[in-house]
């Protein structure tokens, strides 16, 4: 992770390209942290693949949770506009 390949890491990819934008956008400029992530892998405490996995799935986690309360809102409006 020293080049700062978590950019284009598929691992990271949510299936969102908003929200794709957005962690990179908000990750590139966070140098601590991923030198964090960089030195605590050299130090053996993380395993650098395994952790961007775990990131990734987090991620994956936050955009299904936003994009299902989107949907029931939409639906309930919708209900609503039929007077259900």
């Amino acid at each position: 992770m020293d080049d700062m390949s978590f950019v284009d890491a598929p691992e990271l990819k949510t299936g969102n390209a908003f929200a794709d934008y957005m962690n990179m956008t908000r990750f590139s400029m966070m140098p601590e942290y991923w030198t964090l992530i960089d030195y605590l892998e050299k130090k053996g405490v993380i395993d650098g693949k395994e952790f961007m996995a775990f990131l990734g799935r987090s991620l994956k986690t936050q955009v299904i949770t936003a994009e299902h309360v989107a949907y029931r809102e939409e639906a309930e409006q919708k209900l609503k506009d039929l007077g259900v």
